[in-house]
């Protein structure tokens, strides 16, 4: 099997009311934390990001719950609605450990790597096959990320595109060394981004419904 094939757990779909739940998504984006070590070292940055802003989501699910009475293993706050208008009504939105703002920069990491795996494979279904993924990283960058981030990271992620492995290295890895499964790997990234791409759009309308803003960094 391959990287993709074989994540577990995976995205859920998205409910029909709209509401994701907190939990079941926190547990698939951390499945994506060993994919940023098989791109390099360089890639740990992202990898931090995302790691933290998981955690303080889910810190922050357990204070609010606790504070609303119902313990530690409390459910009362289920989803990512429920969460962040907790916040907006105890105004503390802005601040740094809040769902608030660790849900909108996951949202644009997991975008990140959203389009990122989709550029790949539709690199691949044309039948271009682009050997260097530079293009891609820094597209998916300046697509998602790039217009929220300061110029002292700004540099960090030019460093970043210019470490992305060769296309052929990184299928390798993710075939688990099985060069022979590069079809069945490109089809399991694609299955993944298809689950992916409507939980992160789901969670895009719902900031910008909550008219949630932070001031970004100069």
């Amino acid at each position: 099997m391959t990287f993709f094939g074989q994540i577990d757990p995976q995205y859920l779909p998205v409910p029909d009311d709209g509401n994701i739940e907190v939990i079941p998504f926190l547990e698939a984006s951390k499945q994506i934390l060993p994919f940023f070590g098989k791109l390099g070292k360089t890639f740990g940055v992202i990898q931090s990001d995302v790691n933290g802003n998981v955690t303080k989501i889910h810190n922050r699910q357990q204070i609010l719950n606790q504070e609303n009475g119902g313990g530690e293993k409390s459910d009362n706050l289920k989803t990512f609605r429920q969460l962040l208008e907790e916040d907006i009504r105890l105004n503390y939105q802005k601040n740094d450990k809040s769902t608030c703002v660790s849900l909108l920069w996951l949202k644009r990491g997991m975008d990140f790597i959203c389009r990122f795996l989709q550029s790949i494979v539709d690199d691949t279904r044309s039948g271009k096959k682009s050997e260097s993924l530079k293009t891609i990283t820094q597209n998916a960058y300046e697509q998602t990320l790039k217009m929220h981030h300061n110029w002292m990271v700004r540099q960090v992620f030019s460093l970043v595109s210019h470490a992305a492995p060769w296309r052929a290295d990184l299928i390798k890895i993710l075939c688990n060394g099985n060069e022979s499964l590069e079809d069945e790997c490109i089809n399991d990234m694609e299955n993944y981004t298809k689950i992916l791409r409507p939980n992160v759009d789901n969670l895009d309308c719902l900031l910008k419904d909550l008219k949630i803003e932070v001031e970004d960094k100069d």
